[in-house]
């Protein structure tokens, strides 16, 4: 009588944890993602060709990294709207 209440308990518990694993495997991929996607950008500018924006200066450095922050920022925010994290 009790062997169905024990294996009852533990399909429980492996299901609390295949669903703690999911959520931190999703947490991991979108930060991967959001890290590659700013590897990207900071790539294409470490390319050899002339645009603009390098003639700005430090200027030009700031914006580009202004421009990385608000990627980051509004990835994190629609992670957080659709229950990502």
């Amino acid at each position: 009588m009790t062997a169905p209440l024990v294996v009852g308990s533990f399909e429980g518990f492996t299901t609390r944890s295949a669903q703690r694993t999911n959520d931190t495997m999703r947490v991991l991929t979108f930060f991967t993602v959001l890290l590659g996607t700013l590897a990207v950008v900071v790539g294409a500018f470490g390319m050899n060709f002339t645009t603009p924006i390098f003639e700005t200066g430090a200027r030009g450095f700031w914006a580009t990294i202004a421009a990385m922050g608000v990627i980051a920022v509004a990835a994190l925010g629609l992670a957080r709207r659709r229950d990502w994290l």
